[in-house]
């Protein structure tokens, strides 16, 4: 080997033991230093800290009520179906017997449990009011019919018994056209006539069966008459 060749080996040697030198000491340099070891082996770790909890707002009204009524509705079952079939009919059952009931009643308590007819009273007012004053009633008697029943108040003298009064009112063709059923009620005295004649009231109830009372049945009897 030559001294040339010789010189450029060892120059080509030590070129490449420096650039291996520099590398090294390169990668060192980019490695990021160790973390130091815990001091307390035994300590826990730190917890992570907990997310927060979201808000909870209330429900607006509105919401609600239409929660608790989504809640609550829900398709008719067969169950209620039949139940309001039934109801139904009881309720038919009911006005049919209390129609039947009308027709026994006496007049009194079909007067107190019936609503206001003022068809019949302004009709069977004038009427009623010249029978009794036939018969021997004073002053202006007043009327009040409720359902197919009225009662009549009237100023008498109290020699005019109940015989007197039941007699004048079965022969009154006029009266007994819209009644043939009558009762009277108790007496109370009502002081003295001009004539120093003792005067007593009296009350009259009366059922509109007569034959002109059914033939006008449909303009006396109201449509929300009580049942």
């Amino acid at each position: 080997m030559s001294l040339v060749r010789a010189s450029a080996v060892v120059t080509l040697v030590l070129s490449l033991g420096a650039n291996a030198f520099f590398a090294q000491a390169l990668s060192r340099r980019s490695v990021p230093p160790e973390q130091p070891a815990a001091s307390d082996e035994g300590a826990p770790p730190a917890e992570a800290p907990a997310p927060a909890a979201p808000a909870i707002r209330p429900p607006a009204s509105g919401q609600a009520r239409g929660s608790v009524a989504a809640a609550t509705a829900g398709p008719v079952n067969l169950q209620e179906v039949r139940c309001a079939a039934q109801l139904a009919s009881m309720e038919e059952s009911m006005a049919q017997k209390s129609e039947a009931l009308r027709g026994v009643l006496p007049p009194e308590p079909l007067f107190a449990r019936g609503q206001s007819n003022p068809d019949a009273q302004r009709l069977l007012a004038p009427i009623v009011a010249q029978v009794v004053a036939r018969a021997g009633a004073t002053g202006q008697p007043t009327l009040e019919c409720k359902d197919v029943a009225c009662k009549l108040v009237f100023t008498a003298p109290a020699s005019i018994d109940d015989d007197a009064w039941d007699q004048a009112l079965a022969t009154s063709a006029e009266f007994q056209a819209w009644s043939q059923q009558f009762t009277l009620g108790p007496v109370t005295p009502a002081g003295e006539a001009a004539t120093k004649q003792k005067l007593v009231q009296r009350s009259l109830f009366f059922k509109l069966n007569g034959p002109r009372a059914v033939a006008a049945q449909g303009a006396l009897v109201p449509g929300n008459g009580g049942r």
